[in-house]
């Protein structure tokens, strides 16, 4: 409690507010997903939306997870890079995790409805184009987290927390709006609204190639 900060208190509360937004984002996208889910299908067939949030989870899991691992040295490697070369270093990684987040998608729709079922149970049965197309939109929210990372690495606060706000809005908005049942809703809400932070992150990040 006796401790000073490094910065001055305007600073700091700015600070602070960005990362309270930033992390309620996160939580919108990711943990509080299944919530906001229901809370957008009122009358929605019970079991589709238990499907669906369970196919949800087991597509992230195998990108999300060593992504958190590889945060640091992301952040490391794009803080340490010459300011020319950032912009090409974050869209080669972007290539790299579309590239296999392509082939984990093919192997979710081929052997991903089996899985499921042999595990869950066959009243669990995802059909092989929402496990695919799911497993294409963890890539999307790969992208937002890997982005996001760049510009917390080049010190850009302001266009991390927006990137993470501006995704959850869209988020939002396409789960209210889409006159779609819940699993095309999901699909669309999860590929497209993240691809809105990635956008303003990249220009973050192509804004800072120009400077030394």
């Amino acid at each position: 409690a006796g401790s000073r900060a490094d910065v001055g208190a305007a600073r700091l509360t700015s600070f602070s507010l960005q990362a309270m937004l930033s992390s309620a984002s996160w939580a919108v996208l990711v943990t509080g997903f299944p919530t906001l889910l229901e809370i957008t299908s009122p009358g929605a067939d019970a079991a589709e939306v238990a499907i669906v949030i369970l196919a949800v989870s087991l597509t992230r899991s195998p990108i999300m997870i060593p992504l958190q691992a590889f945060q640091g040295v992301l952040i490391t490697t794009i803080a340490d890079a010459d300011p020319s070369r950032r912009l090409a270093g974050v869209t080669r990684i972007l290539g790299i995790l579309l590239a296999g987040g392509t082939a984990l998608a093919a192997a979710a729709a081929l052997v991903g409805p089996w899985l499921v079922r042999s595990v869950y149970g066959p009243h669990y049965d995802p059909s092989p184009w929402l496990l695919g197309l799911l497993t294409l939109a963890a890539v999307s929210m790969a992208s937002l987290v890997l982005t996001g990372a760049s510009t917390i690495a080049l010190n850009n606060h302001r266009a991390y927390t927006l990137g993470w706000v501006l995704a959850a809005l869209t988020a939002v908005l396409l789960l209210r709006l889409l006159p779609l049942s819940v699993s095309p809703r999901a699909v669309l809400a999860l590929g497209l609204a993240p691809l809105s932070g990635v956008c303003v992150h990249l220009r973050a990040i192509a804004g800072s190639s120009g400077r030394r």
